[in-house]
């Protein structure tokens, strides 16, 4: 295809210097091929010239053979050349003077269709050769990573370079060349569509809006790209310390995380470690990647370590791991387990962003018993002010009339989880009326019908619940529901044993929670959804829980 490209521009180049002389149209059509996945069309004509008191025929109408469907083009040429074959009016031609047997009716070149071309050139070599790439480099990785085995093979962590050393580098550069890689690759093959869709819809084939979609995806993709070149542009790469490898299962992952600028958030530093399953199934297009995570806490960093140096700063970084989490398993591409440390931080600009896949495993110190006995990040932690936590979780705090409190949780609860959601169910339902309007049948829109009514209703409880807790005069009532239209429920305040947290949801690397009222008897009752973060989630149950015993 990149030499078709090249045959084209040199075709357009020599043509340049062609004469042009009068023609007659003699014959001028519109062919319509049709094939099982679409229609293409060509003008087809044939005209005759003379050149020095020569005369020929030729039936060449364009610079590019072949017919196509990439926009007006050929449907404009066939009806200006049908008119200059009604009217007999003289046409033009461009000659070859070398070889007056050659002629072109429309020397000029069609951008939309070098674009197509290079969809294609770039696409299907940009995969390829990058396919050899990889491989070449993922060989001499593969080979590097076989002597580190033979040399320590009950130290998995030792595997990896980085890791052994304890110097563990930021993605952020991978997720930069990454995003741009996709960004382009995404916006190339949806390319057509931006020649396609108008023709289309002029044709009134409105259920092609419905593809529409890619380009604008493309355009998002591009954002996220732009994002993350600022990002790398402004930070840089970061390095986390650690101060013992590996991180232990049933113990302790402890360090530092080192940035190239300084940075000074007026809501702290936000770390998160993370425990993820990844496992792919499938192949081709039927490929799947499911991420779960098994487990997952945070802490909120309010003083860095070097707070007098102005060029950079430092994050102590500490976390007491479950002893029943699931180690680092890199064994099978298809089905690995990741540890994952985040680093994040509200600035002006771009915020500032960095992730660390890190080595947790189990060894000799790991205790089913570990709990450390004092923590090293306590007084670098955030004193967050109780009712700001309670706000923060998505709560509205009012006194009422009889000198009780009032916790609210409200409707349109709307973040990127379930604005996500709601795209998907959007595009979900253009399908279904796409598929309708088409006419394809009833079995097919009425199994996609009986799904999304489960993700309005899914999306619907997003959205539109609302809960009500009072705490007043030794009692509780509670009542939610869509638009908080439950029944009330009152117990005792004496019955009230705890609040737990419940996860169901989680979108990319963020665990929701919801938060749960549990009685003496075990009855439990849902007092907010979907909390970002477990510990937010219980921190607010305190609050709550720490009112209710006051009563």
């Amino acid at each position: 295809m990149a030499g078709l490209v090249l045959w084209t521009l040199w075709d357009w180049h020599d043509m340049q210097s062609w004469e042009q002389v009068p023609a007659e149209i003699v014959h001028a059509e519109l062919e319509t091929h049709r094939g099982d996945d679409s229609t293409t069309y060509k003008v087809a004509a044939r005209y005759t010239y003379a050149y020095n008191s020569v005369d020929y025929e030729s039936d060449r109408v364009s610079l590019h053979g072949g017919s196509d469907n990439i926009g007006s083009y050929q449907s404009r040429k066939a009806a200006e050349l049908k008119q200059y074959l009604k009217s007999g009016q003289p046409f033009h031609c461009y000659v070859n003077p070398l070889a007056p047997a050659e002629a072109v009716l429309y020397p000029e070149l069609r951008m939309e269709m070098l674009g197509f071309y290079l969809l294609f050139a770039l696409t299907f070599g940009g995969v390829g050769y990058g396919l050899l790439f990889f491989s070449v480099r993922g060989m001499r990785r593969k080979s590097d990573q076989i002597q580190l085995e033979q040399q320590h093979p009950q130290e998995p962590w030792c595997w990896d370079e980085a890791w052994a050393k304890g110097e563990i580098r930021s993605s952020n550069k991978t997720i930069m060349i990454f995003s741009a890689l996709f960004a382009l690759f995404w916006n190339l093959i949806s390319s057509p569509v931006w020649f396609l869709l108008p023709a289309e819809v002029r044709g009134g084939n409105w259920p092609a809006l419905l593809a529409g979609i890619f380009p604008l995806v493309g355009i998002g993709l591009v954002c996220w790209a732009i994002v993350n070149l600022l990002r790398w542009w402004k930070y840089g790469e970061s390095v986390f310390q650690m101060a013992s490898v590996p991180g232990v299962i049933g113990g302790p992952l402890v360090g530092v995380v080192h940035t190239n600028v300084k940075l000074n958030p007026e809501h702290g530093f936000h770390v998160r470690l993370s425990c993820v399953h990844r496992e792919t199934s499938g192949s081709g297009k039927n490929r799947r990647t499911h991420k779960e995570i098994l487990w997952q806490d945070e802490r909120v960093i309010q003083r860095e370590l070097l707070q007098q140096d102005p060029s950079k700063s430092a994050i102590p970084v500490e976390f007491a791991i479950p002893f029943d989490s699931r180690p680092t398993d890199e064994a099978k591409t298809n089905d690995r387990v990741l540890w994952r440390l985040e680093v994040s931080a509200d600035v002006p600009g771009v915020d500032y962003h960095a992730t660390f896949e890190v080595p947790v495993f189990r060894t000799d110190q790991s205790s089913a018993d570990y709990s450390p006995e004092t923590s090293l990040t306590d007084k670098y932690e955030v004193q967050e002010d109780p009712d700001v936590v309670i706000r923060r979780a998505g709560f509205r705090v009012h006194k009422t009339d009889v000198f009780g409190v009032r916790y609210v949780f409200p409707m349109l609860q709307i973040g990127v989880a379930s604005i996500g959601f709601a795209v998907f169910t959007l595009i979900w339902t253009a399908a279904i009326v796409m598929m309708i309007k088409l006419g394809a049948g009833y079995v097919l829109p009425t199994v996609f019908l009986l799904f999304d009514i489960l993700f309005i209703l899914a999306l619907a409880d997003s959205w539109l619940w609302r809960s009500q807790l009072d705490v007043e005069q030794g009692r509780v009532t509670h009542r939610a529901g869509l638009f908080g239209w439950g029944k009330r429920k009152t117990i005792p305040a004496t019955d009230v044993s705890r609040f737990a947290t419940e996860s169901r949801m989680q979108s990319s690397s963020q665990r929701y929670y919801n938060l749960k009222l549990v009685t003496r008897s075990g009855a439990s009752l849902t007092i907010a959804k979907h909390i970002p973060g477990k510990r937010l989630a219980e921190t607010a149950g305190k609050h709550i829980l720490h009112a209710i015993q006051s009563q």
